[in-house]
């Protein structure tokens, strides 16, 4: 097979299901499966407005650095994901932070940061949502100066320093990529970032934003890493896969994001991943024909079944990617 993705999984940090034990019991399995990365998602809290937002259905959501660097204690060689960091920490800390998870884990660090969703969020730090987009932009470039360079020298729209050295630095063994869905998102991915991370787009769209990002690709003579993270459910039956998403959720969110007025699950393909092994298989090979190499499994709907996912998926899914 040209391509063999890799595949990661999202942890379960957030939610009714946050639980220590659960969280590096799920990082275990995922290393004895056979699954290359697990992935932390990020939000400070959740506002009120925001509560059904996503799956999120209650307030607890453990931080996703804190809960990375406690899982490269107790595995060897996962990659360990950001997926996707908000601006909402100063970009120093956040590069100290990167560096010294790097310099503790045995495994590899992947750093995938967007610009946000939750306004309520920005308000509580005293950030200007309506200048996140150029907020992130300044994070990737003090991230990515930092982890290569001494005695750093910056001035930007939101922050300026001199003389700055950050130590643990992890030069380019840390990639940078950049999560979002928007044509701005394929831009900044392309102008400030190593790889593209998208998800819960319908194939249609997907194709017109790959289309865009080739043509900048070809611009800037340049070539991304693709990931794409996806809803995901799998049992041995089809129905019973469906049956455990969050259809009306999942339909909300894809035309909340995509400022659509689809009314189906058909509707929407390619936001998600869901049915008997065969059916996971030809909907994994449609993103990974169109050129992407790292797939992240998001069972937020499916926690209750997710260590039973994740074998059906080790023994019957990764098998025909390897």
């Amino acid at each position: 097979m040209a391509n063999q993705p890799s595949f990661g999984i999202v942890l379960p940090h957030f939610g009714p299901h946050c639980n220590r034990d659960f969280i590096v019991d799920t990082a275990k399995q995922a290393e004895t499966l056979g699954f290359d990365s697990v992935w932390a998602r990020d939000h400070l809290y959740v506002p009120p407005e925001n509560k059904e937002h996503g799956g999120i259905v209650e307030q607890r959501f453990a931080e996703s650095m804190q809960v990375l660097s406690h899982l490269a204690a107790v595995t060897d060689d996962l990659t360990l994901a950001t997926g996707s960091l908000n601006p909402h920490r100063h970009p120093l800390k956040l590069s100290q932070c990167i560096g010294s998870l790097d310099y503790l884990s045995t495994g590899d660090v992947l750093c995938a940061i967007g610009a946000g969703t939750f306004k309520g969020e920005f308000d509580a730090v005293d950030l200007p949502f309506d200048e996140r987009g150029r907020l992130v932009e300044e994070n990737l470039e003090i991230l990515r100066r930092t982890f290569r360079e001494e005695n750093v020298d910056y001035e930007g729209d939101h922050f300026a320093f001199e003389n700055v050295t950050i130590d643990p630095r992890p030069g380019d063994s840390v990639p940078l990529w950049y999560g979002g869905l928007s044509p701005f998102a394929v831009r900044r991915a392309v102008e400030y970032a190593d790889g593209w991370y998208p998800g819960r787009m319908t194939l249609e769209k997907l194709d017109q934003r790959l289309e865009q990002l080739h043509s900048l690709e070809a611009e800037h003579d340049r070539s991304l890493d693709l990931g794409y993270l996806s809803i995901y459910s799998v049992a041995p039956e089809t129905d019973e896969a469906i049956s455990h998403l969050n259809t009306e959720e999942l339909i909300h969110d894809v035309n909340t994001i995509l400022r659509t007025d689809h009314q189906s699950l058909d509707d929407i393909e390619g936001s998600y991943i869901a049915g008997d092994p065969e059916t996971c298989i030809e909907q994994i090979q449609a993103l990974v024909d169109r050129g992407f190499d790292h797939i992240v499994l998001d069972m937020r709907n499916s926690f209750d079944e997710l260590e039973s996912m994740m074998e059906l998926t080790a023994d019957e899914v990764l098998p025909a990617f390897r």
